[in-house]
């Protein structure tokens, strides 16, 4: 899955940024994410080789203290088989009023 082509950002909500805005996903939804990784008997180790980067980093993307480059998003989002469609879902979370 490609995030990289316009019709994902308008899919996802990111029509109208700027390139630098769409450079990293900072709204994860924490615990989808965790509940798909559980599901798929995925630990963050796991996770970590997959993307190329330390157990700590995943753990800081995951928990929304570091930013999640769209690329590791799509990286993600194909190792934890989530469609196109609930991309939204597991990557952006929505606030509460």
């Amino acid at each position: 899955m490609l995030l990289t082509n316009t019709k994902w950002y308008v899919i996802i909500g990111l029509q109208g940024c700027t390139e630098q805005q769409k450079g990293g996903v900072k709204m994860i939804n924490t615990a989808k994410i965790k509940g798909r990784m559980a599901e798929l008997e995925l630990t963050q180790s796991d996770v970590a080789k997959a993307l190329g980067l330390s157990p700590s980093t995943v753990s800081q993307k995951i928990n929304n203290v570091r930013a999640l480059s769209l690329d590791e998003a799509e990286k993600l989002s194909a190792l934890l088989n989530i469609d196109v469609g609930d991309f939204g879902e597991f990557f952006f979370t929505r606030p509460v009023a």
